[in-house]
């Protein structure tokens, strides 16, 4: 239950850390088009952004569960 308290959190520390929330917003390209895949795997974005937000929300959510 403790992450519904803390849900408000989450959003605002990982924009902090982003500028954004949304993987279309993030990465430049809607993954729900073969366009937006093509460009997605051509700029390696998986390595690049993905990456860097997943280590982002694990190291927030971190924070959140040691308060």
């Amino acid at each position: 239950m403790w992450i519904w308290r803390r849900n408000g959190k989450i959003k605002p520390l990982f924009k902090g850390r982003n500028w954004k929330t949304v993987c279309r917003s993030l990465l430049g390209c809607d993954l729900a088009t073969e366009e937006g895949q093509k460009y997605l795997k051509e700029n390696d974005l998986h390595e690049t952004i993905c990456k860097k937000c997943i280590l982002d929300a694990i190291a927030i959510t971190d924070v959140l569960i040691k308060e």
